[in-house]
């Protein structure tokens, strides 16, 4: 097994050749130096064998394959996303019409029950209703605090819903 001091002398001696050879087909450099990298820490890690008798066209030539795998993986990645982009532009500004289109018909419902609620319902029948559905207030709590029954409350609520139903059905 090589030693991490071997790995070190020959990084330092064989780094810039390899280097020049991944920049000459990568074009950019931090893909260059991480693919120069990662030979060495293969090196390190045992997943790579350095030959006993080995010249410096087997530098050059690993950095070369590993350079030709990235090229690969970087060109089926673009295929990938360009047919990805071509398949859903149109059909995600379609879907994000749809959604925008709902969100604004629900939009407009809630302003209208809203502006029911405000114009339509008496003082303390729209307090009562506003207590219990925004604030989830319980009848109990309602009744307690407005200084009503519970009977009250809930016949309040119940004019409340029946009003919003005929209004809105």
């Amino acid at each position: 097994m090589i030693t991490s001091e071997e790995i070190e002398r020959l990084y330092r001696l064989h780094y810039r050749r390899m280097y020049i050879v991944a920049r000459t087909l990568l074009g950019d450099d931090t893909e260059s130096a991480d693919v120069v990298n990662d030979v060495f820490a293969d090196i390190l890690a045992g997943k790579a064998v350095v030959p006993e008798e080995c010249s410096d066209g087997w530098w050059v030539v690993t950095v070369r394959n590993r350079c030709l795998t990235v090229l690969k993986q970087r060109t089926v990645r673009q295929r990938v996303e360009s047919q990805l982009s071509l398949n859903t532009d149109t059909d995600i500004s379609q879907t994000e019409r749809q959604i925008v289109s709902s969100i604004d018909r629900e939009q407009d419902h809630l302003d209208q029950v809203n502006d029911f609620i405000e114009s339509s319902l008496t003082p303390q029948t729209r307090r009562i209703l506003l207590m219990h559905y925004r604030e989830r207030k319980k009848y109990r709590e309602i009744a307690a605090e407005l200084d009503i029954s519970e009977t009250a409350v809930y016949k309040h609520l119940a004019k409340a819903i029946k009003q919003l139903k005929e209004r809105f059905r």
